[in-house]
């Protein structure tokens, strides 16, 4: 019995780990931004204002299924705040199927921004799906997804008035 109890205190921090938004980064850091300078978000390097932006590092921001890609984006943001980027350029979006859930499953949970299968191909931004739709009909499993979006963290020279 005494056995267990170590293995059982770590579930917890276990379930903790399972339901963030985990950064992994490699790269260099510079002085954190202050919270009244803009962080950009970029999805082309054709969006950068300029072309002699300094790439500082490297990150992939994982999410469980509760989290849309804006809450990730939002996420990296903050972490690009904290490692003095002053943009982010996201280089790929991937949803990573994690499974499936009947439709009154995802009703039931207390978040309804489970990700969701997109066949459509067309959009690439596409994570949101509104589960209430799913939850009209009961029964059939649909396959829920979580979020990988890896991205470069950036310093773009700011343009002089």
């Amino acid at each position: 019995m005494l056995k267990l109890i170590p293995a059982i205190s770590l579930l917890p921090l276990l379930m903790l780990l399972c339901g963030c938004i985990n950064i992994q980064y490699e790269g260099s850091s510079e002085p954190p931004l202050p919270d009244s300078e803009a962080v950009e978000l970029y999805f082309s390097a054709d969006q950068i204002p300029v072309k002699d932006y300094t790439v500082l590092g490297e990150a992939t921001a994982s999410a469980g299924m509760t989290y849309t890609a804006t809450d990730v984006e939002a996420k990296l943001r903050s972490f690009a705040r904290e490692k003095g980027a002053n943009g982010v350029l996201i280089v790929d979006i991937k949803r990573i199927y994690a499974g499936k859930a009947r439709a009154d499953q995802i009703k039931n949970q207390s978040d309804f921004q489970w990700i969701v299968d997109d066949s459509s191909g067309s959009s690439f931004r596409y994570f949101r799906e509104d589960m209430l739709n799913y939850s009209k009909n009961e029964g059939q499993e649909k396959p829920v997804y979580d979020i990988l979006i890896k991205a470069k963290l950036i310093s773009v020279p700011r343009a002089e008035p």
